[in-house]
């Protein structure tokens, strides 16, 4: 790669990071931690659901275990990866924001 696509490349990766913290700092964090889960996780699918839940259920207490397994079980019957947990996480977390809950 060229010095000219190296720069390009930094520079986006520094927009996809810090422009979030800027104007959504609950996405960003989100961001920041499962961009650091698909990073340590080798093995497929299956290998992040621990790490997203050390993180989401147990450092941070953004859902409950009970919601979580929920999460996985949306991943597993609908069609897509079993990351889907990171879309569930992230629309709790957002309702939380909000002063909502997902369970009516």
């Amino acid at each position: 790669m060229t010095r000219r696509g190296w720069v390009i490349a930094v520079g986006v990766a520094l927009c996809v990071v810090l422009v979030p913290l800027a104007f959504a700092p609950v996405l960003a964090q989100l961001n920041l931690i499962f961009m650091k889960v698909d990073l340590m996780a080798f093995g497929g699918g299956f290998t992040t659901i621990p790490l997203i839940q050390r993180e989401v259920v147990d450092r941070f207490g953004w859902v409950t275990t009970r919601e979580f397994i929920d999460g996985i079980a949306l991943g597993q019957i609908t069609p897509g990866p079993i990351v889907i947990t990171a879309t569930f996480v992230a629309y709790i977390r957002r309702a939380a924001c909000w002063g909502r809950s997902w369970v009516r």
